[in-house]
């Protein structure tokens, strides 16, 4: 998309220098401008240095764009559980706050904002890892058992609806991840059974989740479960 267009770029805009400018002429037009086009990709490189550098500038350049927007927060979530700096759950949330007021302007009929049901998932379920994150497991709890509910039904609509046969759009509702969240929460709020129960859930969907396994298996761990 990006490399393959340019040769044919740099070679068209070579050729009309050639036609319209001396050889010597057209040598250091072509050189010149190369020289800003390599000055530009350097600035730009910079950009890719990390996913916290890339979703950052994205979110700065595209505030309203709801997808870029969870993306940073998702990051910031894993830097926060990388380097338990206190910043980033702050950034965290703050940003998956922002990203919700977004959600519930994208309901009006005159909006700008192109969102999906993955988005609201996606913004849902990261408001509730910073919840855990922060030690709320009520609030967590209450979010991810109503968004379960919620998929677990759009999700049986959809069985039914090719039953009849009807084409259906699949949605791509990571069901796997809000049990898996859930069973975070019940089980650092100390509900082990419930939380097993979850986490049963979330690999029956997902089974070679490593995110899952690891969860599940930290909690039997903390009930001295080592077989």
């Amino acid at each position: 998309f990006l490399y393959l267009p340019a040769f044919g770029f740099a070679l068209g805009v070579a050729l009309l220098f050639d036609q319209a400018f001396p050889r010597r002429t057209a040598t250091g037009l072509v050189l010149v401008l190369g020289a800003l086009y390599g000055a530009r990709s350097a600035t730009r490189i910079g950009v890719w240095h990390d996913e916290e550098t890339l979703f950052r500038t994205s979110a700065e350049q595209s505030p309203r764009s709801v997808y870029v927007q969870w993306g940073l927060g998702r990051v910031l979530l894993e830097r926060f559980k990388a380097t338990s700096d206190p910043r980033y759950l702050s950034d965290a949330q703050e940003v998956f706050e922002r990203t919700a007021k977004l959600l519930e302007e994208s309901k009006q009929e005159a909006t700008d904002l192109m969102v999906t049901s993955r988005d609201f998932l996606q913004v849902n379920l990261g408001l509730a890892w910073c919840s855990i994150s922060a030690g709320d497991w009520s609030a967590a709890i209450v979010t991810l058992e109503d968004l379960a509910q919620r998929v677990e039904k759009i999700r049986e609509q959809e069985r039914e609806a090719r039953d009849s046969g009807f084409r259906v759009l699949p949605q791509f509702l990571d069901l796997d991840m809000i049990y898996n969240a859930l069973g975070v929460a019940q089980y650092k709020s100390g509900a082990f059974d419930k939380a097993e129960n979850s986490f049963h859930r979330a690999l029956e969907l997902q089974s070679s989740s490593p995110e899952t396994h690891q969860n599940y298996g930290a909690m039997l761990a903390a009930q001295l479960r080592w077989p």
